[in-house]
């Protein structure tokens, strides 16, 4: 059995890094910001977690339990223990004695933060973009010729689903795709990744 481990790496940290010290010396003007990235981070990650079946068909999510269950449920416990982070993160932030300071104060009010509503509503819109986006990328005709090669290679007896492509044109008129495309049934997963040019 194969355990596929997912490397993390993002320059987003920095940010969380700079925003935890600036709200530490009591900046108010941070606290805008932080409370509305983290209004917007929650219902994005809700929204995302409704709409997963969108994400990664419900038989390959299935067969990803059945055969890493440990990971499975690792995996969904950090996703819920950070959205709970957030919407505390939210809740203090937008607390009366904080609110009242950012009155007092008189701290700049840029329109992006002044509603830290408003980052409910561009969380929830995100993945519903997204989900469009991934509909029309990965149902043309790319994406069908990307799952007949993986079929080629993994043979009959799986579904397939495509989770990247890459088309790249040259100024031969050669154009050339890549592709990853996930082969699974309900005992097997594999990860195929696939080039060709025409």
């Amino acid at each position: 059995m194969t355990l596929y481990v997912l490397d993390y790496s993002s320059s987003f940290n920095i940010f969380a890094i700079v925003a935890g010290v600036f709200l530490y010396r009591g900046n108010l003007k941070s606290v805008r910001i932080v409370r509305w990235f983290s209004a917007f981070l929650s219902s994005a990650f809700v929204k995302m977690m409704l709409l997963f079946p969108f994400f990664m068909p419900i038989d390959l999510m299935t067969t990803y339990f059945k055969l890493h269950p440990i990971a499975f449920v690792a995996y969904s416990s950090i996703a819920i223990a950070l959205i709970i982070l957030l919407v505390w993160v939210y809740q203090t932030l937008n607390s009366e004695a904080i609110l009242a300071a950012i009155a007092q104060n008189n701290v700049d009010n840029k329109w992006l933060w002044r509603k830290p509503k408003n980052g409910f509503i561009f969380g929830v819109c995100l993945p519903i973009l997204l989900v469009i986006t991934i509909s029309v990328s990965f149902s043309g005709e790319t994406a069908e010729k990307a799952k007949f090669e993986a079929e080629k290679i993994a043979g009959l007896g799986y579904k397939y689903a495509v989770t990247s492509l890459n088309v790249n044109s040259t100024f031969g008129s050669k154009t050339y795709y890549r592709a990853d495309v996930t082969a699974y049934n309900s005992t097997e997963i594999k990860q195929l990744h696939l080039e060709w040019g025409k």
